[in-house]
């Protein structure tokens, strides 16, 4: 059984719940800037959600958090 490193920096050995949560994580961001997530753990990597292999970009864990707090309370706010 692998053991799968989690967004919040714990551990899991079940694939749903790992592939969830990044997903999750993601979300928010792939929502609001037109993006998609290709690849996850340790790092969130987008591209342009119409363009497979387009520019990308790798954003650390923290910053993803950070990010999602930043649009929520714009969203909650009225903003968008």
């Amino acid at each position: 059984m692998t053991i799968r490193h989690l967004p919040n920096h714990s551990y899991t050995n079940n694939e749903k719940e790992y592939c969830d949560a990044w997903l999750s994580l993601a979300k928010p961001i792939e929502e609001a800037t037109g993006t998609k997530m290709y690849a996850f753990d340790p790092m969130v990597s987008l591209h342009k959600a119409d363009q497979l292999g387009s520019t990308t970009v790798q954003l650390p864990v923290w910053f993803v958090e950070r990010l999602n707090v930043a649009l929520a309370a714009k969203t909650k706010g009225g903003q968008q």
